[in-house]
């Protein structure tokens, strides 16, 4: 489990039994940073706080010849490297 503030934007994660993409917006309300995340499941945009405890899901697609590929791809330690 990570903090929603250790991930990057385009992050997918699970939270209460959703499934939520993380996006860049953020914004600052009474000294809490918030997070702009978007369901998967119903499409509703939701702010959730800096410090919640999300667990970190990856995302896979086919390509045009039905290869199964990672949206990102991630190292051991759990750190995002560009795909």
């Amino acid at each position: 489990m990570k903090y929603l503030e250790e991930l990057v934007p385009g992050s997918i994660f699970l939270y209460n039994n959703n499934k939520y993409f993380l996006s860049a917006d953020f914004k600052i309300n009474k000294s809490q940073t918030k997070k702009l995340c978007l369901n998967f499941e119903n499409g509703y945009s939701q702010w959730l706080d800096a410090n919640t405890m999300v667990d970190l899901l990856d995302l896979y697609y086919r390509d045009i010849d039905g290869n199964i590929l990672s949206l990102k791809e991630f190292k051991q330690n759990d750190q995002t490297i560009s795909s």
